[in-house]
């Protein structure tokens, strides 16, 4: 098995197709988030991804989560018959699921959030940009003694070099119960960086 991947990874490495695959790392004083992502389609891997990823705290609590996000840009295109060009767009949207599971003291809450995701860029900036991001999931799709999932982020971007973005910006993830106060798995200000490969 481990050869296998490493045979692939080799393959990939060597090959002269454009990959999309991302890293993610951001950090807080008190947790650190590691994502993953791939493009669903390589012929357009700018309109959806997969991403696969994990956040740890300091108290011991481990996430992970796994999902699909769907992207798209409201750029118009040139009119027909002229030079095929696009106007840059300010706006990129994007709608996904993810799948969760949280090990938190004392029970373990999986949950299948909906959310959306918003991108805004000035065209005569396009290196700086601002992301805002909401999933939510309701009790009947949420186990383990929770009743519903919230997670919130806003973050400002700059790509420093073609391939990498460097950004701070802050987080929130809530589990919420019926009986017993609601438990704030991760909450405040972090930096990070994502990498394109």
């Amino acid at each position: 098995m481990f050869l296998r991947h490493m045979v692939t990874f080799a393959l990939l490495a060597t090959s002269t197709t454009v990959w999309a695959d991302t890293i993610d790392v951001n950090l807080r004083s008190s947790s650190v988030q590691v994502q993953y992502g791939l493009p669903v389609n390589e012929d357009n891997p700018e309109k959806s991804e997969y991403q696969a990823g994990a956040i740890y705290n300091s108290n011991g609590n481990l996430l992970g989560e796994i999902g699909v996000l769907f992207k798209d840009s409201n750029g118009s295109a040139a009119p027909v018959g002229t030079a095929p060009k696009t106007t840059p767009s300010m706006f990129t949207f994007g709608a996904g699921l993810k799948g969760v599971i949280a090990n938190t003291k004392p029970s373990r809450v999986t949950s299948l959030p909906l959310g959306a995701q918003v991108r805004f860029s000035l065209p005569s900036v396009p290196l700086f940009g601002i992301t805002g991001q909401y999933y939510y999931a309701p009790q009947i799709l949420t186990s383990g003694g929770a009743d519903r999932y919230t997670e919130s982020g806003l973050r400002l971007e700059y790509e420093v070099l073609p391939q990498t973005v460097a950004y701070v910006g802050y987080r929130r993830i809530e589990l919420g119960y019926k009986t017993s106060p609601n438990v704030t798995f991760d909450s405040g200000y972090l930096a990070g960086v994502k990498v394109s490969f």
